[in-house]
């Protein structure tokens, strides 16, 4: 599976018989895909904590130079996260592990900007979803919800008609809840919640 095979199964959705092999193909089609295909992509990667896409316990790289006045550790964003899901510090006890308190806010630094996360906890680690770029990772489910995103987005420009458009959106809302609810393993772990104005600081 890639991504033109899930465009062109998108553009089958639609009634659309002409598939595209490259996104710099000089096709409208070629075009709308290359437009649509990546943000659809990494907008149902964000919704949830897909089996394939989900990073558990990274350890997150802290960032010396900076201070904040209000937290005690900053960390660098993960370059490949496309949502963080917890901090916390991996200890546990028992079934229970503990997660912190944080934020994730944008920074200004010498070539632009970048993400940081906030925290009050020392060798902070991540779970996070990660932008998972390789289709052929992706579970059969997803690549169905993919494909019909990328239906809704694409056919109002291939077809001019709204209503090919709203029942591809339709289609979408449904093949997304059997794609979470079928997809991966289901965590039963409890977890406490740090806070930072009782917690003690390292």
């Amino acid at each position: 599976m890639d991504p033109f095979m899930i465009c062109n199964m998108a553009l089958s959705f639609i009634g659309n018989s002409n598939p595209v092999s490259s996104f710099a193909d000089n096709t409208t089609e070629s075009r709308l895909c290359s437009r649509y295909y990546d943000i659809a992509r990494k907008t149902i990667l964000s919704e949830f904590p897909w089996s394939f896409a989900k990073r558990s316990s990274v350890s997150l790289v802290a960032d010396t130079t900076a201070i904040h006045p209000v937290y005690a550790f900053v960390y660098d964003y993960p370059a490949d996260a496309l949502r963080i899901l917890r901090i916390g510090n991996g200890v546990s006890t028992g079934n229970v592990d503990y997660i912190a308190v944080y934020e994730v806010v944008s920074a200004v630094v010498d070539d632009g900007s970048k993400q940081q996360i906030l925290c009050d906890i020392a060798d902070a680690r991540a779970d996070y979803i990660a932008d998972v770029e390789d289709a052929a990772l992706f579970s059969a489910w997803f690549i169905e919800a993919l494909a019909w995103k990328i239906a809704a987005n694409v056919a109002v420009g291939l077809s001019g008609d709204p209503k090919i458009a709203q029942y591809a959106e339709q289609r979408y809302a449904i093949t997304v809840q059997y794609a979470k609810r079928f997809d991966g393993l289901q965590l039963n772990k409890q977890v406490v919640q740090g806070n930072r104005y009782i917690t003690a600081r390292s």
